[in-house]
């Protein structure tokens, strides 16, 4: 149970994330269409640094601010009504903090998650990778010392502001998967990233492919090691997760057409905004009912994939209404709704399971 002072802090950081996004979202169609981690979204993850917000859900005992998991969902659906990218790349960098607090190497925790709540390491992830099929593109090659890494990331995040990463590669000699930690400046000789990728939505995250050549792994920077399969458990554990920020990208989009019936005097727009608030709130009741404490229960399976996917159609058909409630000047660069319904289409793909690939489809075409 949390105590008053516990609550207060959470209460507090959401109040300051929600001033924040409100900063965020006045720039939010510049940050998206400037190119790969410009000084707008860079000033944003800055802003989120200096509030100490990348040690939110680290405990007080590694030096965060030890936030309950509903007010990490409530701020990052707060960053994904205002703005995307920031919303995407801040998520990136806090994922670092999760992996090392469960670790069983108490000094290395000690060592790193101080660091990460201060901002003074920035961590990404990259591991999206072990969800393909077919040949791993990471190989972890067993050693006395520890691993031997080779292979390529296809998908790693703000490159530049990276301080560390927390990479997912499959071991050689058992077909499992490690998870570990690389400090990018002890293994540059080792690291080569590509120029960043030029995308449709998301472009200013600054996304690289990544080569890794013969890295030299020490046993100490292995944070966990798994057995073959575990990745496809920990997705079917998760099935109803990562509806964040799709759900903070349909309420944007409701309070924009919110916003566009007030000022053009159109009472069926103000209707349609609370629609799809209230098909906001019953998505994300369905999506935590089913959560991942429940995947043994019957029904699981189906009721986290059928949560899962409604939220994602539920981002997608609420950014179509707000291009719909504009009209014609939607389909400007500068349009608030265009931006979303890039956002909401990339949220389609966002740890995607070949189970959520069909359910989509099922849902936007029919079985």
């Amino acid at each position: 149970m949390q105590t008053a002072a516990a609550i207060e802090t959470d209460q507090s950081v959401v109040d300051k994330i929600r001033r924040l996004s409100e900063t965020f979202e006045a720039r939010a169609e510049e940050a998206d269409r400037s190119g790969p981690m410009n000084e707008i979204v860079e000033g944003n993850i800055q802003h989120l640094k200096r509030m100490g917000f990348f040690g939110s859900t680290i405990s007080a005992e590694y030096g965060g601010m030890g936030n309950s998991s509903d007010e990490a969902r409530s701020c990052l659906k707060l960053l994904a009504s205002a703005c995307g990218v920031t919303a995407f790349t801040q998520q990136q960098l806090h994922a670092g903090g999760n992996f090392v607090e469960k670790c069983e190497d108490e000094e290395l925790k000690r060592e790193l998650l101080p660091q990460f709540a201060q901002g003074k390491n920035i961590c990404g992830v990259g591991f999206s990778h072990l969800r393909r099929s077919g040949p791993p593109v990471v190989t972890a090659v067993r050693t006395a010392k520890g691993f031997v890494i080779n292979g390529t990331i296809p998908w790693i995040s703000a490159w530049t502001l990276l301080d560390s990463f927390i990479l997912g590669a499959t071991v050689a000699d058992t077909g499992g998967i490690i998870f570990c930690y690389l400090p990018i400046r002890e293994f540059r000789n080792n690291l080569f990233a590509s120029t960043p990728m030029r995308l449709s939505t998301m472009d200013a995250s600054e996304t690289v492919e990544l080569s890794i050549t013969d890295l030299p792994l020490p046993a100490r920077y292995v944070l966990s090691e798994h057995p073959e399969g575990q990745m496809a458990r920990n997705d079917f554990r998760g099935l109803a997760g990562h509806t964040e920020m799709p759900l903070g990208c349909a309420l944007g989009s409701a309070s924009f057409i919110r916003r566009l019936g007030i000022k053009r005097g159109k009472p069926h727009l103000t209707a349609a905004a609370h629609k799809i608030e209230e098909a906001a709130a019953a998505a994300e009741e369905s999506a935590l009912l089913w959560n991942g404490t429940r995947f043994e229960e019957p029904g699981y399976h189906e009721n986290a994939l059928k949560a899962r996917t409604d939220v994602i159609a539920l981002a997608v058909h609420a950014a179509a209404a707000a291009i719909a409630a504009l009209g014609g000047s939607a389909h400007l660069t500068t349009s608030p709704a265009q931006r979303r319904y890039r956002e909401a289409a990339f949220y389609m793909t966002q740890a995607q399971t070949e189970d959520i690939q069909i359910s989509l489809l099922e849902n936007f075409i029919g079985s």
